[in-house]
């Protein structure tokens, strides 16, 4: 990543949402919430798998998509429609992206 300076601000802010998410994730034990195991149910698991994968996906796909941005000119009209599509994709991953 490196300096943000560059980037928007609120696309910063939302990348730092889904990162905290995404790292908060992993901190649980065995990378699981222990809630799964106290009131264990398959389709609870699998909503984690599903969270936990789309995640994943979207961590790697802002990485890459702020790579990519930074190379495109901030004046044109492709720099904006980029930062406003990322942040639609971000939004769309998380829960409380706007609180």
């Amino acid at each position: 990543w490196g300096d943000t300076n560059d980037l928007p601000v609120q696309l910063v802010d939302a990348a730092r949402r889904i990162l905290h998410e995404y790292f908060s994730l992993l901190q649980e034990p065995d990378g699981m919430p222990v809630k799964l195991f106290e009131d264990f149910k398959r389709e609870k698991l699998v909503d984690f798998v599903v969270e936990q994968s789309m995640l994943e996906a979207g961590v790697k796909a802002l990485v890459t998509g702020v790579k990519e941005l930074r190379k495109i000119d901030r004046s044109s009209w492709l720099y904006q429609y980029s930062v406003d599509f990322m942040l639609d994709r971000i939004k769309s991953r998380i829960k409380k992206v706007d609180s």
